[in-house]
């Protein structure tokens, strides 16, 4: 196909020369030089021989341009085609080892990438999972929580159940055969243990008999001294108690002050006027009924006391118990470790860890310090902070839940006059409509 279209090239030149040379340029030269003095008949021989020369000259060209036509032709077929092959092939090859080069490079990025992504993720790691000393004071300082919280229950059960059983006189208690009895019981123990010879005026020197230790005086009626200034109360109930501590002892005569200072009356309430031999109740029933109304108002005030006394009662004891990290975190405070004991107790109860937990750590600088720590451990403590914050918004949130019953229970005596006037008065107007419908 290229040996073709170089003929047709070499078609076009020659139309291109030979034309206008045989015709136009030949005659016109032939006939302008005839014209310039030859005659007509000496003309001739000179056109003759310009037409022969003319034909020799495209003869001489068609040859040189066929000549010319087959050594391109074969200087393409053995020269440059197979040099312009070798030429590609080497471009192929300098192609190929470019982009293998790139490849490489492309290799080398994504290793480099990857291992950049692998180190930076190990150095992450390493940051975050690394032990933070704050973590770990509030985690073992609330390792004790539950286990403390969950005996105070126990605690407070105890109480309330002694509380009610003085109430009503059962057997077995001190207050089971009358009221008598229980307030009997209730001076010894004053002369005992809580008498001071100075009140009344320096008059109860006698009474008191020289009984009542100094510490323990009169802290059947001081609830400050007795409950609210203890962060631990000696107050155990457990399969190791023995017997009843002198914090015990103090509960119990404060709270007999406090509720029911009279218990219920058993006047004309004998087991005959209560029912008879077939079990059919009387009168003295229906009073007994209204008595044991009051001692259930009084279990409701007994319970919000006996909730604040129980979650100060001695905590746990063992190996899981939080007390001492609780203790570390108070002696870091500066509270001298002699202290401490008179502070927290032996075993710290569970008001006093809640104490130390949600109040006395933050009272600590370092703890401030140590929160410039890695974002990992801070949003740790944040977590962790939170969850005792919810402990304590669930202790106020059981505290408001007894105040609304203490009020409710208090609304209802007062309002309990009124409800019987107006039942009364009820009472009389639907005697006064039958009076009237009678013929």
């Amino acid at each position: 196909m290229i040996k073709n279209n170089i003929k047709l090239i070499y078609v076009i030149v020659l139309l291109s020369f030979s034309v206008p040379f045989s015709t136009t340029v030949s005659k016109t030269a032939i006939a302008g030089s005839c014209n310039m003095g030859c005659s007509s008949a000496g003309c001739s021989p000179c056109q003759v021989m310009i037409e022969t020369n003319h034909d020799q000259i495209e003869r001489h060209i068609d040859r040189k341009f066929d000549q010319h036509n087959s050594w391109t032709i074969e200087w393409y077929d053995n020269e440059f085609h197979p040099a312009l092959r070798r030429m590609i092939q080497q471009f192929n090859a300098v192609m190929v080892h470019q982009v293998q080069i790139i490849g490489q490079f492309f290799d080398a990025k994504h290793r480099l990438e990857t291992q950049r992504l692998f180190q930076t993720l190990e150095a992450a790691a390493n940051k975050d999972y690394m032990p933070s000393e704050g973590m770990c004071v509030i985690g073992t300082g609330v390792r004790g929580l539950i286990a403390s919280e969950r005996k105070t229950d126990l605690v407070k059960n105890v109480y309330a159940n002694r509380a009610m059983d003085r109430q009503l006189l059962s057997a077995e208690t001190l207050s089971g055969r009358d009221g008598e009895s229980d307030k009997l019981s209730r001076l010894r123990d004053f002369r005992s243990d809580f008498c001071n010879p100075a009140d009344n005026g320096n008059g109860l020197a006698i009474l008191c008999g020289g009984g009542g230790s100094g510490e323990r005086r009169n802290k059947d009626i001081d609830f400050m001294r007795t409950i609210e200034a203890k962060y631990t109360i000696d107050s155990d109930f457990g399969n190791t108690d023995t017997g009843l501590t002198e914090d015990e002892q103090d509960v119990f005569a404060l709270t007999a002050n406090l509720f029911a200072h009279k218990v219920l009356p058993t006047e004309n309430l004998e087991r005959d006027n209560l029912a008879d031999t077939v079990g059919n109740p009387k009168n003295a029933a229906h009073r007994y009924i209204d008595l044991r109304s009051v001692a259930a108002k009084r279990s409701v005030a007994h319970n919000s006391f006996m909730s604040i006394v129980a979650e100060r009662s001695t905590g746990t004891r063992g190996d899981e118990d939080g007390g001492p990290y609780v203790k570390r975190i108070v002696l870091d405070l500066g509270v001298p470790a002699a202290d401490i004991h008179i502070l927290l107790g032996d075993n710290p109860s569970y008001f006093a860890q809640m104490e130390v937990m949600t109040k006395n750590i933050f009272q600590d600088p370092k703890f401030y310090t140590d929160l410039y720590d890695k974002p990992a451990n801070v949003l740790r403590k944040g977590a962790a902070i939170r969850s005792v914050g919810l402990m304590q918004d669930r202790d106020i949130y059981n505290s408001l839940l007894r105040s609304e019953a203490v009020l409710s229970v208090l609304l209802d005596t007062m309002l309990h006059k009124e409800q019987q006037r107006v039942i009364s008065k009820m009472k009389t107007l639907k005697k006064d409509a039958k009076e009237v419908e009678r013929p």
